[in-house]
């Protein structure tokens, strides 16, 4: 009776096999993150609210096949200090210590942790292909390992734009991560068993752990740097205003460094100039201030700084120091 009961039921369509197979939701939110983490969409915040997103997906992708074998594990603790190092990362990068240099310290590890968890995810794949004793199906991983590697290199040595090869590049790249995406068919038909690693938070309770906190700290790095960001008004005293250089203001020349000092010391022809209220956007009592001088060798000698009328000389951005250039 129950043979024939199991004999009359219907055959499955695909559609069905493929919405309950246990490796597609891991393997596509994988595939998106790749995706979200390597192609960069430079409008409305999105090269920074995007890849975050991605990393997460990859998170959470890799988070139950991390006891499948050695290198889905490998590449889950991968997503880990990746998802680590965008949480110090982002916040950096809203204050005012965030400079190209830092930003070059933080994509190093960043590109190598991308580049690790590549290698990691192809023996995790190569490791459950090799169990269910098919063939591996392995090119698209293949290529986006190999450019991602590229992609890491140009990165570290800070190569610029790439024009058409670069659109073609990207373009390639998106087909690869969609064959990723449908890696789970193929898992399925090769008959592989997912030892599905057990979790105790749900994906939507980690995820809106996660991006909080992000998204927390981020506004507390932000608020915290306009508050840095803005200078306290402090009043200078000259170091000696006797042996000041005619036609230096006495500001400027308490606060320069003794190397640029030395500089005016050895300048002829010193000229100051300081807009009037009101030519600065209409900043009250803000001046723009600009010192040339004649250095020798027909060589000049120009400094910019912002003056207020209550406190001393503002440097940061508008503060310009040029020496060299000839005349």
């Amino acid at each position: 009776m129950d043979e024939e009961l199991f004999e009359n039921l219907p055959e499955p369509n695909d559609q069905d096999v493929e919405r309950i197979n246990p490796w597609r939701r891991p393997i596509i939110f994988t595939a998106w993150g790749i995706f979200l983490t390597t192609v960069v969409f430079r409008f409305l915040y999105l090269d920074k609210l995007l890849p975050a997103v991605g990393l997460l997906l990859m998170y959470l992708g890799l988070r139950p096949l991390r006891g499948e074998n050695g290198g889905f594990k490998a590449a889950y603790w991968c997503s880990v200090g990746r998802l680590a190092l965008e949480l110090v990362a982002l916040p950096i990068g809203v204050t005012p210590f965030y400079s190209a240099e830092a930003g070059y310290w933080l994509t190093v590890p960043a590109v190598l942790l991308q580049s690790g968890q590549l290698v990691a995810l192809r023996a995790g794949l190569a490791g459950v292909f090799d169990r269910a004793g098919t063939e591996r199906r392995l090119g698209s991983v293949n290529w986006l390992l190999v450019s991602t590697l590229v992609m890491a290199a140009g990165a570290i040595l800070q190569l610029g734009n790439l024009g058409v090869f670069g659109i073609v590049f990207i373009i390639l790249y998106i087909i690869n991560v969609v064959a990723v995406a449908r890696l789970p068919r193929a898992l399925g038909d090769a008959g592989c068993v997912m030892r599905n690693s057990p979790v105790r938070l749900s994906d939507s309770a980690m995820a809106a752990a996660t991006l909080g906190t992000l998204a927390v700290v981020t506004m507390c790095a932000w608020i915290g740097g306009l508050a840095l960001s803005v200078p306290e008004a402090r009043t200078f005293e000259p170091r000696n205003v006797i042996s000041a250089p005619e036609g230096l203001p006495a500001e400027i020349w308490a606060i320069l460094s003794d190397e640029d000092a030395a500089l005016f010391e050895k300048a002829e022809n010193i000229r100051y100039d300081r807009t009037a209220d009101n030519e600065n956007g209409g900043i009250e009592g803000m001046h723009l201030c600009t010192v040339s001088a004649q250095l020798p060798g027909a060589e000049i000698l120009v400094l910019q700084y912002f003056s207020f009328d209550e406190g001393g000389p503002i440097f940061g951005d508008g503060f310009f120091l040029s020496e060299g250039n000839r005349l």
